[in-house]
């Protein structure tokens, strides 16, 4: 019998164009709709404020019974493990192929207190009420926004069935409110292998918003370590009818002068280097000084707490107080605590940091190919913006994953003001809803340019 050779040939490349035309295709940006998607997010995040997950006490499983039920709906496969009772932590994850490294996208499920010790809220904090066409509510920016934008994200993938060279983990985490000792800091430990990734993007970074447009995306590439010191000054009590020097109130309020008034000095880092040579052109703030810039080139300190006395005609012979010191990456805890004490200058006084404890701060290079990405991700939405590596004065998980060798950036992917940033920790925080759009937007293009199956490691 003779073979046609020729026709074997058109049949084999007809069935490569079947199956190529049959295959599915990472889904462009301009291919989603996603003014549908972020009406959806924004009732996600509604959704989340409405749920109180204030820290203390968490009871973040509230948020992971609610992700599960969306999850369950779209038939993403997650996990819920926890070291204490009621505090989950929610691990979702998006298979591509494995060829390379996931990617993590992480935030936290907890929020900090609204109550008026926080500053008095003009509407109710938890009602996830949307006016002035923006959502407003605890957590809306730190960091449940964040987590929606990164849902809406895990939707969009699974929905389109969307080939990648990377799975894609969605983590949100417990306890980051008060330092993740149950949720990052435990995953780490204990359970690595459900969130260990090449590359990691979370909270940290700010998009700018001025005059209705984007001018600048920061993608935070370090952190500085915060860390409670307790001075202590001792004294001598007696009866308040005879005034004395030995007062430890008097003592304590003479050491605080002396330490509020200690210089510490400024250190240039390559990271915040780079920062005020791309932002200096656009924020005069820079060349003339300004509390936000400072805190990048030094140490600093906030009395946050005092106490003192026992009774209202009794002169103290104990008082204390609590600095808040944030400390820039590669400083000695110890030796900055020392020259705290030496400022006090008095032999009664005490600065003391929290016993085992150590500077925590990291940064990772910013000449990589996943900042690269977020870059050119940023310049593809916001093409007049600058992008600038930086580093917060704040401290958030990312220095955890950053230390166990995940290369992390962290960025808030939503537009705020200056003004709306300020919610952060304080009252009326608030998204607006076609930022929160954009936030799913930017977020996506991300994870498609450096998880999708063109992309090289």
């Amino acid at each position: 019998m003779r073979v046609h050779t020729t026709n074997y040939i058109t049949l084999f490349f007809l069935i490569c164009f079947l199956l190529l035309a049959s295959a599915p295709a990472i889904k462009a940006a301009d291919a989603i709709n996603f003014d549908e998607i972020g009406r959806e997010t924004a009732r996600i995040l509604a959704d989340l404020i409405r749920i109180d997950t204030t820290n203390p006490p968490g009871n973040e499983s509230l948020v992971a019974d609610y992700l599960a039920k969306v999850l369950d709906r779209e038939g993403i496969h997650y996990l819920r493990v926890a070291r204490d009772e009621g505090r989950d932590n929610f691990i979702a994850r998006y298979h591509g192929s494995g060829k390379y490294d996931p990617i993590l996208l992480y935030s936290h499920s907890d929020v900090v207190p609204a109550d008026a010790g926080w500053g008095v809220w003009t509407i109710d904090p938890f009602a996830g009420i949307v006016q002035d066409e923006a959502i407003y509510g605890r957590g809306a920016i730190d960091a449940k926004g964040l987590l929606a934008c990164h849902l809406a994200t895990m939707l969009i993938l699974k929905r389109n069935n969307i080939p990648l060279d990377r799975d894609v983990i969605f983590l949100a985490a417990a306890a980051e409110e008060t330092g993740g000792g149950p949720g990052v800091s435990w995953l780490l430990e204990e359970k690595r292998d459900l969130i260990n990734a090449g590359v990691a993007i979370g909270e940290g970074g700010r998009v700018w918003e001025r005059a209705d447009s984007v001018w600048s995306v920061w993608i935070q590439a370090g952190e500085k370590s915060a860390h409670n010191l307790t001075v202590t000054a001792l004294g001598e009590s007696g009866h308040a009818s005879v005034p004395s020097d030995q007062n430890a109130i008097y003592r304590l309020s003479k050491a605080l002068v002396a330490i509020k008034s200690y210089q510490f000095p400024t250190r240039q880092l390559d990271l915040t280097d780079e920062f005020f040579k791309r932002l200096a052109p656009y924020d005069e703030r820079i060349k003339q000084g300004h509390p936000r810039f400072d805190a990048l080139r030094q140490n600093t300190i906030s009395i946050t707490l005092i106490e003192g006395g026992v009774k209202t005609n009794v002169i103290p012979d104990f008082a204390q107080a609590n600095l808040n010191l944030r400390i820039l990456p590669e400083e000695n805890l110890e030796e900055v605590t020392m020259a705290l004490e030496y400022a006090a200058n008095d032999t009664l006084v005490r600065v003391r940091h929290k016993p085992g404890v150590q500077n925590g701060a990291a940064m990772v290079p910013f000449d990589t190919p996943f900042f690269t990405t977020i870059e050119d991700a940023a310049h593809k939405l916001w093409p007049q913006a600058v992008t600038a590596p930086y580093l917060t004065p704040a401290t958030s998980d990312a220095s955890k994953l950053r230390r166990a060798g995940i290369l992390t950036y962290g960025l808030l992917p939503f537009p705020l003001t200056e003004e709306e940033s300020g919610g952060v920790h304080g009252i009326d925080e608030r998204v607006r809803l076609k930022n929160l759009t954009l936030g799913v937007r930017f977020t996506y293009e991300i994870v498609i340019s450096w998880a999708g199956k063109s992309v090289e490691p």
